[in-house]
């Protein structure tokens, strides 16, 4: 009777070590499928807002523009620079929630956002965007922030960028 309770034990336990390992392998599996559909959601966030800055004729003109700062960047309206300024301000506030990194941010938009904070004439015009308010905090503060890595030269780990 010890026997066959003893056996029985030894039983329970194996199975219960083998149950305990099946857990934990799926668990593992369960947190591996998260973090790649994670990744999914953060590049096609990416791809869509990569595609609004490079397909969008308006904010194409002015990207062209700020590179010499042209004067003809003065005539845009202020919605047409609104809405190039809350493109990056919504770059700068995925980068602050996590969606994207600061790495990807400074790669992809960083040079762009530098160009048009450090723009005199896009700031000018009749239209003109008053760069003192307080509703483009979110874009300057993102802006300093590209600044301070474009001007220190700082270096991106090109084979670490990862969504």
């Amino acid at each position: 009777m010890e026997l066959i309770t003893e056996v029985s034990v030894i039983a329970s336990m194996g199975l219960g070590v083998f149950k305990l390992y099946q857990a934990v392998t799926e668990y593992k599996r369960g947190q591996e499928e998260k973090r790649l559909q994670g990744a999914q959601q953060r590049a096609d966030f990416f791809l869509k807002r990569q595609q609004e800055l490079f397909c969008n004729s308006s904010f194409a003109m002015m990207r062209s523009l700020l590179e010499n700062d042209d004067p003809s960047l003065v005539k845009y309206s202020f919605e047409e620079k609104r809405a190039f300024l809350t493109f990056f301000e919504g770059i700068a506030l995925s980068m602050n929630s996590g969606l994207i990194s600061e790495d990807v941010a400074y790669y992809m938009f960083g040079y762009y956002t530098v160009m048009c904070e450090q723009s005199k004439n896009f700031w000018q015009g009749d239209e003109g965007v008053n760069k003192t308010s307080l509703h483009w905090g979110v874009f300057l503060a993102f802006a300093e922030k590209m600044e301070r890595r474009f001007n220190g030269k700082q270096t991106i780990p090109f084979n670490e960028l990862k969504f």
